[in-house]
């Protein structure tokens, strides 16, 4: 008796062995249940109940899935405690999304000074406002000096452009005054003057994103905050 459960035990492992070695070798794979989505319990304005998974909550709208459809639900449907459920799910579930261009840009002129910087256009992709945003830069000339400033957003509505200009320094016809005054750079060869921007979108208080326009000091630059 005690022969056979040895024979019975080896014969398992060495089959529980051969499935490891197939699904190796890409013949065969193991494959474990997929865990079922997570779902909630909405309630529209007449007191009906449906229970959805939540996909994705904006100001005026609610994706959600039942089974194996996706419908998009107005919000002014659900019922009060359901909308401020939802708005809550969606503060606590922000899908952050942005994309950022910079570029050099002429801001003033005048006593023989030429006033550059960059003029930084993001656009919002977020489905959902954002309250208390900062963004933090650090702007770069080419004689290794570096300039921080920051830009506020008290809201920032759901999928909207922002544009703003950093502070930077001056250049006269003969040499860089880099005052930090206003914005930086020089009539005609801006490149040679300005080196890199490097921004970070912080959502209150969490750095949600981050961005650098690669200059020659940029690479390899500390963030300082």
């Amino acid at each position: 008796m005690g022969l056979r459960r040895i024979m019975v035990r080896t014969a398992f492992i060495s089959v529980a062995i051969g499935a490891f070695v197939t699904a190796a070798n890409g013949q065969r794979e193991l494959t474990l249940p997929k865990a079922k989505p997570k779902t909630h319990e909405l309630q529209s304005k007449d007191g009906k109940s449906i229970n959805v998974e939540i996909l994705a909550v904006t100001a005026n709208d609610a994706k959600v899935r039942r089974g194996s459809k996706e419908f998009r639900v107005p919000m002014a449907k659900f019922s009060d405690k359901s909308q401020a459920y939802l708005k809550k799910w969606g503060q606590e579930n922000i899908s952050y999304s942005f994309d950022v261009e910079s570029a050099h840009r002429l801001l003033s002129s005048g006593g023989g000074v030429h006033h550059y910087g960059y003029e930084v256009e993001i656009e919002s992709r977020v489905s959902v406002d954002l309250k208390d945003v900062k963004i933090k830069y650090q702007v770069y000339n080419t004689v290794n000096e570096m300039r921080k400033g920051d830009h506020r957003i008290g809201v920032w509505y759901a999928r909207r452009d922002i544009t703003f200009k950093t502070t930077a320094g001056s250049r006269t016809k003969d040499k860089i005054l880099w005052r930090w005054d206003g914005t930086f750079g020089s009539k005609g060869r801006i490149g040679n003057h300005l080196g890199g921007i490097w921004l970070r979108i912080y959502h209150k208080g969490k750095m949600v994103h981050e961005h650098k326009r690669l200059g020659s000091k940029v690479r390899g630059a500390r963030w300082e905050g």
